[in-house]
């Protein structure tokens, strides 16, 4: 569990399935977002949609922040949840999946144009984490 709750107003569960893919020079991929508070860095992926599988709600992310397809099937490493508040104030307790998976080509499809991905040293991307649940993730995918 990361974080704590404020004890103002109750969490919202969302369940949610985020990405560890590498390429060929063991880079990770990290979605750099801006947003008006400034600029974040995450996984990619998201929340999943009602009646969708983690692993579905992965690679329909991936897509829709990077524009790459998922090559064969991610695998799950790990599981996290840590208290969220958005910049909307929307609170949640994020239910996250995470998962090891190798990047396809790009298929076009991005939608988030706030988002920007870049490949990091896994060790940099750590400390660039915006949640402390997916800097846990890198740590354990790094060990695996």
């Amino acid at each position: 569990m990361f974080g704590t709750p404020d004890g103002e107003a109750p969490y919202r569960p969302r369940p949610a399935a985020y990405g560890l893919l590498s390429d060929t020079r063991a880079k990770l991929a990290v979605v750099r977002i801006a947003e008006e508070t400034g600029t974040e860095h995450d996984l990619p992926g998201g929340a999943l949609e009602a009646g969708e599988t983690p692993e579905a709600a992965l690679a329909r992310e991936i897509v829709e922040e990077t524009g790459l397809a998922l090559a064969g099937t991610p695998r799950l490493i790990a599981r996290a949840d840590h208290y969220w508040i958005k910049p909307d104030g929307t609170r949640l307790l994020n239910r996250a999946h995470y998962f090891a998976a190798t990047p396809g080509g790009d298929i076009g499809g991005k939608i988030e144009d706030n988002h920007t991905l870049v490949w990091l040293a896994p060790e940099e991307a750590i400390g660039l984490m915006r949640h402390d649940a997916a800097a846990w993730a890198i740590g354990q995918w790094l060990r695996r």
